[in-house]
């Protein structure tokens, strides 16, 4: 029990420190370039910093876990990994945020206590919809339907689930695992 508690301990303060004081190599922007066009590049780089590493590091672990999907899932997980919280650009979301949605329990029910507080209520907002967020810019700007259902679905949320019974991509579910695995180890 102690061990899994330093360990979440340990898991916290280095979230803390990677979004105090983010950084990234020109190489790491290299690479994350091979697998957008520019709209989606554009996008990335709209992300906060700590948002744009914490993606990179998504992406990086999609990248090793994706030996046995085929080149094209390879592809869209990575561009997932890169663009899945595109939606907190909706807000100035700061450090102080991110530590108070994760104290509160990441749940809008609870998020929505500071609604009407100005500098609390709209980034606390965006965090907790981020991911509805971020679906719906992908839908506006016609991004591929599973690239859309990875960004809606990446906290296991199924709302927003696909609405045929065929999916868009034959590997979604498996992307899907990934991609929220990946997500939740960074």
């Amino acid at each position: 029990m102690k061990t899994a508690l330093f360990s979440r301990i340990r898991y916290r303060c280095r979230q803390v420190l990677q979004a105090w004081q983010p950084h990234f190599s020109e190489e790491e922007l290299v690479w994350a370039d091979a697998f957008l066009a520019p709209e989606e590049r554009a996008v990335f780089l709209e992300m906060a910093p700590a948002d744009r590493r914490h993606a990179l590091d998504v992406a990086h672990l999609c990248h090793r876990e994706s030996g046995e999907l085929s080149p094209e899932g390879q592809q869209l997980l990575i561009k997932a990994a890169l663009l899945h919280d595109m939606g907190k650009r909706n807000a100035s979301i700061g450090l102080v945020h991110r530590v108070l949605y994760v104290l509160l329990g990441s749940w809008p029910v609870k998020s929505q206590a500071f609604h009407g507080w100005p500098l609390l209520g709209k980034p606390l907002s965006v965090l907790a919809q981020h991911a509805s967020l971020g679906a719906q810019e992908a839908a506006r700007r016609r991004w591929t339907p599973a690239l859309v259902e990875l960004i809606q679905r990446h906290h296991g949320d199924c709302r927003g689930e696909r609405k045929g019974t065929e999916p868009e991509h034959p590997e979604i579910s498996e992307l899907l695992t990934l991609l929220q695995k990946a997500d939740n180890r960074c």
